[in-house]
């Protein structure tokens, strides 16, 4: 009998690299074909006694995964859920008579400030790493309606104020998630975070290629684009959740320029990914594609809950 695992293995790299096994084409709007290459992952398929077993993140790594992700340097960096604004330093380059800026910039033009201390311990959230080498600083964020967040971390000297960094966010940026953590503490964790979150949506996603040489994968909070390195990005890559009648969001992007995209080896093959947050909102369809100043090279469409209930797309376990 051939082992799971090898099967688990065979059926993702067909799936993902090769486009000769188109096995369903799917109509929309009654005139646009969609030409998908699916299979199903046999791989994903356990017995009761299998020890397959998927890590759930937790804790910072969590964060880390599901929310925007600006990184500042190699040593720092600003995550943002919600409910919540997290600073991470380095203990090597920790400065403790530092103050972080949180400025929420209004419409108005003027702003609210919750600056606050490095050295107020009750800010530090946790430590994280291998080495414990990591502090975590974590502020509430304000439940107002802001125009940008300007953050930045600044030391006063002599009556002046001194910056070592700042960064100012879009509102919109962070509800779309239009940056993301990309495995820049892969060395301090000792732990590839995304190459675990990828696989582990590949048991449990909707996986399918179009005829482009684009892969996707519909997880529950992210939509992946694949995009392996004989496919050439023909410029932006347009991604629209439709919710109405000529009412969309846009979360296009570039390939070769976006910070939600990262290069990612899975079972031996190389890809550029994009990770996309899909939005709360009820949106009817996506509509894809790629586009340049001249207009659009090509477009299709696509529903998420017709293809959730089309079994042969579907990676989930079958017990």
């Amino acid at each position: 009998m051939i082992n799971e695992f090898l099967f688990k293995i065979l059926f993702i790299k067909t799936i993902f690299v090769n486009p000769n096994y188109s096995v369903i084409k799917i109509l929309y709007n009654s005139s646009i074909f969609f030409t998908l290459t699916a299979i199903l992952f046999y791989g994903c398929e356990q017995s009761p006694s299998s020890n397959t077993h998927c890590p759930t993140a937790k804790g910072f790594d969590k964060v880390l995964l599901n929310n925007y992700w600006c990184s500042i340097s190699k040593n720092e960096g600003v995550a943002i859920t919600k409910d919540s604004l997290y600073i991470v330093f380095h203990k090597k380059y920790f400065l403790d008579n530092s103050e972080v800026m949180v400025h929420y910039l209004l419409d108005d033009g003027t702003f609210i400030s919750r600056d606050f201390s490095l050295n107020d311990i009750t800010q530090r959230v946790t430590i994280f790493g291998k080495q414990k080498n990591f502090i975590v600083y974590g502020s509430t964020l304000e439940k107002i309606k802001f125009q940008k967040l300007a953050i930045g971390q600044y030391v006063r000297k002599n009556d002046q104020i001194v910056k070592y960094w700042e960064k100012v966010i879009l509102f919109d940026d962070l509800i779309k998630k239009r940056s993301i953590y990309r495995n820049e503490f892969v060395d301090v964790l000792d732990l590839n975070l995304l190459k675990i979150e990828i696989e582990c949506e590949l048991e449990k996603g909707i996986c399918f290629k179009n005829s482009k040489g684009f892969s996707f994968l519909i997880g529950d909070n992210f939509l992946y684009i694949l995009k392996p390195p004989k496919t050439k990005s023909k410029g932006n890559f347009m991604v629209h959740f439709i919710y109405g009648k000529n009412k969309f969001m846009n979360q296009s992007f570039n390939f070769d320029n976006s910070d939600i995209v990262y290069p990612l080896t899975i079972y031996g093959e190389k890809f550029n990914v994009a990770k996309i947050s899909i939005p709360e909102i009820d949106f009817i369809n996506v509509r894809i594609g790629e586009y340049n100043e001249n207009g659009n090279f090509w477009i299709q469409f696509f529903s998420p809950k017709e293809l959730k209930d089309n079994l042969l797309l579907s990676c989930k376990k079958n017990n």
